[in-house]
């Protein structure tokens, strides 16, 4: 038997990668799989080593099938490098095929505006497993095929991305040094075309924290520091560093914009700041303040702001008990109006607003509110005990919302409400237990409106299958549900476009709306 602290290596047996045993357990890196070991294993050479030649569909096993978890385990070992996974997998169809290299898919990054219409092209992070290095994948949406791989990256993380016209942006770490870059990579054949020294790390979940505004790229870095540099070159064209960290990043008007304290600590003046990309000079300076209320209320920095198609008006939704909103044209910084609610708050991370031309939806706990664009009048379209209510889309007269039951045993449904009246027209059961991205045994579900109409996406386990329906937003009524076989059922993400949609299902899958067939799988 080997010793107690001796490492023992044996495969994954859903996904093939390496474990590694410093007693009887052992947790896949990858795919999280946890699997018990109580016979001995031979000792192998350190080194990381993933082998991808067979990705058996096995779920994990008690300890009374630890021998067979042994004996599958040698096998793919056996056999690694003999068999290497094709970097695009036809599911039926005989689109180009790109070059075979061993590769793990390991998260999706951002969506590249195409340069034609159609399905959108998508960049993802991958392992190369022979080199044993990260990169940053190009997806053509067409072709389904690998235009490019980049550079190697640093060690695994979500690294941001901006996608420009010509160029890719993304950020990276020197693992010995632990300084943070900001590259640039063609967008043709993703060579490198710059480097440049960021402050601090961009963080993935920090919103919109990159983005390519024409002829800078602007960068909001963990430390509260924002930067632009020249598109093409890389030089630092100018930064600002904040008096607080802020989590999300804006366009108005095509200028970067940051929610930020007046002063240090100072949380009574919070304003919208604004400032010109390419000069960096300050452009517009908002201060939103509700001073008829019992207690003055003040911008919060997770306060949702919205800014119009245009972006010429901003939005402002802050405060509880009362509620404020306000409306500013950037033409002189002026208020437009202002309103204020007894009862509300403005949810910017769990029910974010939706904005139209003539109205914003909010929706709180049981209650869905309209507020006019025009003059700020409010309008309660619903207000339900037993239910959270979230608006998701509105269709012609129809608002479409997510109403999740709290009394009893939890469901999702979607409801159609009269946009003017608030009437319920029609409700729509869902199967799966949890929006896309929570943490659910259950299944999770996502919606999109598309020129065909509401398709409803349902990821659901035993067996784990992809279940589409598309709904008239008029009426409700589903025009027959179509499934498609999955490897997996914990959706991560998804990526629309109008005729297919891309999970996120530990792999890429490429699904057909209208008919659930499975177009391609990656890698």
């Amino acid at each position: 038997m080997s010793n107690t602290g001796e490492v023992r290596r044996v495969a994954c047996p859903s996904c093939g990668a390496p474990l590694e045993f410093s007693g009887s357990q052992g947790r896949c890196p990858f795919c999280g799989t946890v699997v018990e070991r109580s016979e001995p294993v031979v000792q192998r050479p350190p080194g990381r080593v993933i082998d991808l030649t067979g990705r058996p569909d096995v779920r994990p096993r008690q300890r009374s099938c630890a021998p067979l978890l042994l004996v599958l385990g040698v096998l793919i070992l056996g056999v690694a490098g003999v068999i290497t996974w094709l970097s695009v997998r036809p599911k039926g169809g005989s689109a180009p095929q790109a070059k075979s290299v061993q590769r793990v898919f390991l998260s999706l990054a951002a969506v590249a505006p195409a340069d034609r219409a159609g399905s959108p092209d998508l960049l993802v992070y991958t392992y190369q497993v022979k080199a044993q290095t990260y990169h940053l994948t190009y997806l053509d949406g067409a072709t389904y095929a690998v235009r490019w791989d980049s550079p190697p990256l640093g060690e695994y993380s979500i690294n941001p991305t901006a996608p420009g016209t010509a160029l890719v942006y993304v950020t990276d770490e020197n693992k010995q040094t632990r300084q943070q870059s900001l590259l640039a990579l063609k967008r043709e054949d993703g060579t490198l075309v710059w480097k440049a020294p960021l402050s601090d790390e961009v963080l993935s979940n920090c919103q919109g924290c990159l983005r390519a505004l024409g002829n800078t790229v602007v960068a909001l870095s963990r430390d509260g520091t924002v930067q632009a540099f020249e598109a093409q070159t890389g030089r630092l064209a100018w930064n600002h560093r904040l008096n607080y960290t802020a989590d999300h990043m804006l366009v108005v008007k095509g200028w970067p914009a940051v929610v930020d304290q007046d002063a240090p600590k100072d949380w009574d003046n919070i304003s919208l700041y604004i400032w010109d990309q390419v000069t960096g000079e300050l452009a517009h300076r908002i201060t939103p303040h509700c001073p008829d209320s019992p207690h003055p209320k003040a911008l919060d920095i997770r306060s949702p702001v919205l800014v119009n198609s245009g972006g010429d008006t901003v939005y402002f939704l802050y405060g509880t008990l009362p509620a404020c909103a306000e409306r500013w044209d950037l033409t002189g910084s002026q208020m437009v109006w202002q309103m204020q609610y007894e009862d509300l708050y403005f949810d910017r991370y769990n029910a974010p607003p939706l904005l139209f031309d003539d109205a914003i939806y909010s929706g709180y706990d049981g209650e869905v509110i309209a507020i006019s664009t025009a003059d700020g009048r409010l309008r309660q379209l619903a207000n339900e005990e037993d239910y959270e209510l979230t608006p998701l889309d509105r269709w012609q007269g129809i608002l479409i919302v997510s109403a999740r039951r709290t009394r009893g045993s939890s469901r999702y449904e979607l409801w159609g409400l009269d946009a003017a009246t608030g009437e319920q027209r029609w409700r729509y059961l869902i199967q799966a237990e949890a929006k896309m991205g929570g943490p659910s045994s259950g299944g999770s579900w996502a919606a999109r409106l598309t020129s065909r109409g509401l398709v409803v996406l349902q990821v659901l386990p035993e067996p784990p299958r992809a279940v589409l329906e598309t709904v008239d937003p008029r009426t409700g009524v589903g025009g027959g549900q179509v499934s498609a076989s999955l490897e997996d059922a914990d959706l991560e993400s998804v990526v629309w476009s109008d005729d297919a949609a891309w999970l996120e299902v530990r792999t890429l899958v490429a699904v057909e709306l209208a008919t659930g067939k499975i177009l391609f799988t990656w890698p």
